[in-house]
C-alpha cells in the first residue's frame, strides 16, 4: 500500500506537469509542448509535414484514417505498367479488367489506393487499386 504522503507527492507532480503544459507557449520546439502535440494533435502535425512536401491529407482506409498524397514527377506520362511510373499506371475510364489497352497515364499523385483507381499492368487493364 502506498502511504498518503507518496500519493500527495504524485498528485502534486501531475498537477505541476499539467500546469506547465497549460502555461507554456504554443511552440512545437518547447520541450513541454513536443509531447503534447504528438499525443493530442497528431493530425495537425501530419498535415503540416504533408504540406511541407507539397501534398495534402486525403481520407483513406488506413489506421490513421488519412494519408499524405503528394504530386508525382511523371504525372500524365504514357505508360503500359506501373513499373513505368513513380506510382501507378492509371487505366482509362471504363476499361474492363483483362482487356488490352493502348496505354495508361502515370498517376498525378501518390497514394491512389485511397481513391480506388483502376491500373494498367503489362498493357492490360488490371483490377482496382484500393486500400
Amino acid at each position: 500500500m502506498i502511504p498518503k504522503k507518496a500519493w500527495l507527492v504524485i498528485i502534486t507532480a501531475i498537477i505541476t506537469l499539467f500546469t506547465l503544459l497549460a502555461l507554456s507557449t504554443v511552440d512545437e520546439n518547447n520541450i513541454f509542448n513536443r509531447g503534447f502535440y504528438k499525443l493530442f494533435d497528431s493530425q495537425k502535425t501530419k498535415a503540416q509535414e504533408c504540406e511541407e512536401l507539397g501534398g495534402r491529407l486525403v481520407g483513406c482506409n488506413t489506421v490513421a484514417g488519412v494519408i499524405c498524397s503528394v504530386p508525382t514527377t511523371d504525372a500524365g506520362k504514357p505508360c503500359s505498367s506501373s513499373s513505368d511510373c513513380e506510382e501507378e499506371c492509371v487505366a482509362p475510364e471504363n476499361c474492363p479488367e483483362g482487356q488490352a489497352t493502348t496505354e495508361g497515364k502515370c498517376a498525378t499523385r501518390t497514394n491512389l489506393a485511397c481513391d480506388s483507381v483502376q491500373t494498367v499492368e503489362e498493357g492490360l487493364c488490371a483490377g482496382t487499386y484500393a486500400a
